[in-house]
């Protein structure tokens, strides 16, 4: 309670101006049923969606956030949850992780053989989202098509362009192209 208090306080245009002005984000639950069922039928298959802290699949279960407000309009974050359940399913098709398991080689012992693990894993998920992102392109070109302006906004937020820093722009172009 006194920590629902303290954030309502802290930011009430976003806790309470912003949804009456219809800018509300989307809880996991309000989702959950509908993305299920729209993601057996990209899929084919019988995989769970869960909760966890960030997206995530360990090829099973696919994890999301408890929430999504990342943009103003309650529409804009119940597509983010679709894309990011299609992101994961992209990467569950890429076969990525269970040929990575397959070979013995998980993840914390991959990027260990490299000076800079933080570098080789952000190099990884990068051409990871490319591949991924190219492959549902050619799958869901509707959607993508659709949500390709928030995935630009993300990246935007993640990698700002213009701030001396030359690469922002070339991550995005590989990323967006």
């Amino acid at each position: 309670g006194l920590l629902g208090a303290r954030q309502f306080m802290a930011d009430v245009d976003r806790y309470f101006l912003g949804p009456m002005r219809g800018e509300a984000g989307v809880v996991f639950e309000e989702i959950s049923a509908r993305t299920t069922h729209y993601l057996r039928g990209i899929s084919g298959k019988s995989i769970v969606l869960d909760v966890g802290p960030s997206p995530a699949t360990d090829t099973e279960t696919i994890f999301l956030p408890p929430v999504l407000d990342t943009f103003q309009g309650k529409q804009n974050n119940i597509l983010l949850y679709k894309l990011l359940v299609t992101i994961q399913w992209g990467h569950i098709q890429s076969r990525i992780f269970s040929d990575m398991i397959a070979a013995g080689c998980g993840g914390q012992e991959f990027f260990a053989r490299y000076p800079d693990r933080r570098l080789a894993v952000d190099l990884f998920s990068a051409l990871q989202f490319n591949k991924v992102f190219r492959y549902l392109e050619l799958e869901l070109p509707g959607l993508i098509r659709q949500g390709r302006e928030l995935c630009t906004r993300l990246i935007t937020r993640i990698v700002p362009v213009g701030q001396g820093n030359d690469k922002c722009g070339a991550l995005q172009s590989l990323l967006l192209r």
